[in-house]
């Protein structure tokens, strides 16, 4: 192949960023809601979703409506629906559930459209940042204390609930605080149940 048809083909195929067709403004979801594609937030991306600025309009004046950010799903991959509607208000205590959700403009085409989920931001950050990557390991007395603790009797209200959350790893875990004291169970809802966990984590 000639230089000149790899720099042709090259041209002709879309970068990542010309894929996910990020817009120059501010997109809406629904009456209440703004999210900024000029406001990336890749500690907070997911395997197939982008995380971005968001803000709830009603309280911006109280400074409590930009503690949350939205991801924005991959084209062609549905978010799991069911848990999306069954998790939206519910208070369950260490995970990360959506506030709200649905289609945003999202594209250099007028007319394209994209499932976007809204969440609060973390107090903390995540316990490993990539799958990959080493993290600091947990004293046998640190995991009870502040994994198997908090998650058992989660995992069993998401169960009463019909909800499986099949994204369980440890690059989807978060501090749920400052201090560092327990964690939170990162969101289950951007891609098919078990798509983001590898094939051994999936049985």
């Amino acid at each position: 192949m000639s230089e000149a048809t790899a720099r042709t083909r090259k041209e002709k195929t879309p970068s990542a960023e010309a894929a996910w067709g990020t817009r120059a403004a501010p997109v809406a979801l629904g009456k209440n809601w703004e999210i900024d594609p000029r406001q990336p937030l890749p500690h907070l991306n997911q395997p197939h979703a982008r995380a971005f600025a968001a803000k709830d309009k009603r309280f911006l004046s109280s400074g409590k409506g930009d503690s949350y950010y939205a991801l924005v799903c991959e084209e062609f991959l549905s978010p799991r629906l069911d848990p999306l509607r069954l998790l939206k208000g519910e208070d369950l205590d260490y995970l990360m559930q959506p506030v709200t959700f649905g289609l945003v403009e999202w594209g250099n085409q007028e007319g394209q459209h994209r499932p976007a989920v809204i969440f609060g931001v973390p107090g903390g950050p995540r316990i490993q940042e990539a799958p990959d990557a080493t993290f600091k390991p947990f004293s046998e007395d640190s995991l009870v204390r502040k994994v198997v603790q908090p998650m058992v009797p989660l995992l069993e209200r998401m169960a009463e609930r019909g909800i499986t959350h099949r994204s369980i790893r440890a690059s989807n875990l978060f501090w749920r605080d400052a201090a560092q004291n327990s964690v939170l169970l990162g969101e289950c809802t951007t891609a098919p149940p078990g798509w983001t966990s590898r094939m051994y984590m999936r049985r």
